[in-house]
């Protein structure tokens, strides 16, 4: 790769920096109904990856809105038909 003149210290410094960005994800659908909660770093989120290891690391929680119960999923039988679920409403979401 050849470097341009004259950028090579402008992207070195730009990269060796921390940047905060926000990355939307494919599975929200709607308003967030509990903003502040997150997965990532909570300990007692469990992160999977499909295909072997291959694909993104994924974690998932149920949120009843009506009683407020938050719970994480934790069972691998459980993470597939949640996944099939939302590409099925994802899919019905596109076609109408």
């Amino acid at each position: 790769m050849t470097p341009v003149d004259g950028v090579d210290e402008i992207l070195a410094k730009w990269f060796s920096n921390k940047h905060n960005v926000s990355v939307p994800t494919p599975y929200t659908f709607g308003q967030d109904p509990i903003p502040g909660v997150n997965l990532y770093r909570n300990t007692k989120a469990k992160f999977v990856m499909a295909n072997g290891g291959n694909s993104l690391p994924c974690a998932m929680a149920k949120y009843n809105a009506k009683t407020g119960q938050f719970i994480h999923i934790t069972s691998d039988s459980e993470f597939s038909p949640i996944i099939r679920e939302t590409r099925v409403i994802k899919n019905n979401l596109f076609i109408h």
